[in-house]
């Protein structure tokens, strides 16, 4: 199947077919799959695998576990590898001088082995015989060459998949960097795609990719065909037998209980007080008023959700119908999938449609829904004065929520 036409990644993941399952220990996955909903059988028959990004805090050792935990139960196998050699590569698009970047390679080297360290023993008590480790650089000498030559091709001809990559890049980055340093960044993703793809499509053994983030729309692209014709060789042996399956791992979600009710006030207020400065004047009071109007106000109005990880509440979700009232993220949380898991649980609850408000001046919140598939429709004018207007945002499913699939040619 053929793309004519670009297709951005909100489009993509309104196309997928997925469920919610609880992984192991606590963790909450969506299971992600481009022909058909996975069931259990699907996850019982492959290999969990693990990849975990040095400079990424999500792969936190409660993750690793829980991964471990999973192998055995829920999957065939696991296999875990630590990310770190094609980090350099970002390294040495940092322009800093040749000691500089000596320096944080060397730090990077440092950090890996450490990561490496920490997960030989997470695996080595929790992995029960089923999860074995896998050295980068190890699973990169297996991809064959005209895999990897024909990447880099189609990177090369500067064509479509060249500015999908280019804007992958730039989505993970906090700066826009100029053109040519964004190149060099790219070089990251360009050295991780052979070794991604030759384990979804080209080993013996089907894997389940299981990762605390969604999967890049580009990868969701490439199994589509969207760049046969910048690579033709690979589109010619893809064999993508039921298609990739991807576990974007999350948080536990979950409803709130009485007991939790000051430390979801606690997040309300940090949440507000360090990433909406501008709202301050709405958290004047003290804790117990701000308790009693969650209790006698928020919670009595909505369905009250938690992001749950390992114990500590992340952030929360006040859902009144259709309507997002209330999304906040523990300040010292963001930045982990708290916002998209909690979103993703108001999308379930509510298929059809929600809606939500943004303060004119909270940019990060209007992208935030924006890259979550939300639009702009209309300002308004709350009650309170000290609100004055906010932006209103609507999401809906495309295709009606029938059997999705990515646009044909």
């Amino acid at each position: 199947m053929a793309l004519s036409r670009s297709v951005d990644a909100s489009e993509i993941q309104e196309a997928l077919f997925r469920r919610r399952v609880q992984l192991a220990d606590g963790f909450e996955a969506t299971i992600e799959n481009r022909f058909r909903t996975p069931t259990d059988a699907d996850l019982r028959t492959r290999t969990g695998l693990l990849a975990i990004s040095v400079k990424n805090r999500r792969f936190s050792n409660a993750l690793v576990a829980a991964f471990c935990r999973a192998s055995q139960e829920r999957f065939a196998a696991g296999v875990v590898t630590v990310v770190d050699s094609p980090y350099e590569r970002n390294v040495a698009a940092g322009c800093g001088t040749p000691d500089q970047q000596r320096r944080e390679i060397e730090t990077l080297r440092r950090v890996a082995a450490e990561a490496r360290v920490r997960v030989d023993r997470i695996v080595a008590r929790h992995g029960g015989g089923a999860v074995s480790i896998q050295p980068w650089d190890a699973l990169a000498a297996e991809v064959p060459e005209w895999l990897a030559r024909g990447i880099r091709a189609a990177w090369e001809r500067r064509g479509r998949f060249h500015a999908d990559v280019l804007a992958q890049s730039r989505a993970i980055l906090p700066n826009a960097p100029a053109s040519v340093v964004l190149e060099c960044y790219a070089e990251f993703l360009l050295e991780e795609l052979p070794v991604l793809l030759h384990h979804y499509y080209f080993r013996p053994d089907e894997v389940v990719d299981v990762y605390p983030g969604p999967q890049p729309a580009v990868f969701w692209r490439i199994e589509a065909g969207a760049y046969a014709d910048e690579m033709p060789d690979f589109a010619g042996r893809l064999c993508p037998r039921t298609g990739l399956i991807y576990a974007c791992v999350g948080p536990r979600i979950r409803p709130m209980r009485p007991t939790e009710l000051e430390a979801v006030v606690c997040i309300w207020r940090r949440s507000q007080e360090q990433v909406q400065p501008w709202r301050e004047g709405r958290m004047d009071g003290s804790a117990g008023d701000h308790q009693r109007h969650f209790r006698d106000v928020v919670a009595r109005h909505n369905e009250v959700w938690l992001a749950v990880e390992d114990g500590q509440i992340l952030g929360f979700l006040a859902l009144a119908g259709t309507r997002v009232n209330h999304l906040h993220v523990d300040p010292a949380a963001q930045r982990r999938g708290v916002g998209t898991a909690l979103l993703e649980r108001a999308k379930t609850l509510s298929p059809k449609g929600i809606t939500a408000s943004a303060h004119p001046r909270d940019k990060l919140a209007r992208a935030f829904y924006a890259r979550r598939g939300f639009r702009e429709v209309r300002r308004a004018v709350r009650a309170l004065a000290e609100s004055g207007s906010e932006v209103e945002l609507a999401w809906e499913p495309r295709g009606g929520g029938g059997g999705p699939s990515l646009p044909s040619a």
